[in-house]
């Protein structure tokens, strides 16, 4: 989890970094965050896609852990929704492979564990 920031923002947002490597795609690509649409400054009813942005991204923004704080700029929002859902992808200026090479991780998919609960929601059905 992070914070993000982007200029006229006087709040803080968090956000998580999705985790896009798969066989096809090693970590080499692009990094990119999950947050909430209304971090990126949209009005209520509002869809917008492949906007430039200018702001920050921190890791490791934890009481305990400032002196270890890793910021990095934004490079453009993706996709975000004020509309119906309050979400956001943004592109940051950074390559996933280099955000781990210092140490920053996405979290830990499990798809195995999803799966699992996928199968038995919908035999509930």
């Amino acid at each position: 989890m992070e914070r993000s920031r982007s200029p006229g923002d006087q709040g803080r947002c968090v956000a998580t970094l999705l985790d896009t490597r798969d066989t096809q795609a090693p970590a080499g690509g692009p990094a990119y965050v999950l947050t909430a649409g209304q971090c990126a400054n949209l009005k209520s009813g509002e869809i917008r896609k492949d906007t430039k942005v200018v702001g920050y991204v921190s890791f490791n923004f934890f009481a305990d852990t400032l002196e270890q704080i890793k910021s990095y700029p934004l490079k453009s929002l993706r996709w975000s929704s004020g509309y119906g859902s309050d979400l956001a992808i943004i592109e940051l200026d950074v390559s996933l492979a280099a955000l781990i090479a210092e140490g920053i991780q996405p979290p830990v998919r499990r798809r195995k564990q999803l799966r699992k609960f996928q199968h038995v929601s919908d035999s509930m059905l």
